[in-house]
This record gives C-alpha cells, structure tokens and sequence, in this order.
C-alpha cells in the first residue's frame, strides 16, 4: 500500500507526519490568501520543502492535487478544505 505525502505507517496504523503535515497546511493556507500555484510552489521552494519525490520544485499539478484531495481533511480540517474548494471551484469552474 502506497502512503501519500503527510502521513506514515506506525505499527498497523496510518499517522499524520508531522512534518509533512505542516507542509499541506501551509499550502492550503497560502491558497487561502489567494496565492497561485507557481507562488505556492516558489515559496516551498524557498524554504528548502522538498517535493514528495524528492525533487528541490513541486509542480503546481501536485498542488492542485492536494488542494482537491479529501484524503487531507484530517491535517487541515474539514472547514477549510471546503472553503478551498469553494475557492477552486470559484477559480477554475472546477468543483473538489
């Protein structure tokens, strides 16, 4: 089973990666304030976060795919990925 960018196996149990987790919430944040996905992938950059494959660059792709998993609810909290996705969907005619 592949484990995606904010969590970790611990024992028989999937865990928030803390780390990683800070990561996520930074990019929901800084989407919030209404930074694009290049902004949002420089600033990563900037702060030495690597991407999930290692890479120095996210790509806005990857961005975007966090932006509109629900699979990152427990790290940002139902309320903002919904107002994410409201955003989106204002943003892109693209619903989450």
């Amino acid at each position: 089973m592949k484990i995606i960018y904010g969590y970790q196996v611990v024992g028989d149990r999937i865990c928030i990666k803390e780390d990683e987790a800070e990561a996520i919430k930074l990019i929901y944040d800084m989407y919030l304030d209404g930074c694009s996905l290049r902004k949002i992938s420089d600033e990563l950059f900037n702060i030495d976060i690597k991407s999930p494959s290692g890479k120095d660059r996210w790509s806005a792709q990857y961005i975007d795919n966090v932006l509109s998993s629900k699979k990152y609810i427990d790290i940002v909290s139902f309320e903002k990925f919904y107002e994410t996705c409201i955003i989106k969907d204002g943003r892109s005619k693209k619903a989450c």
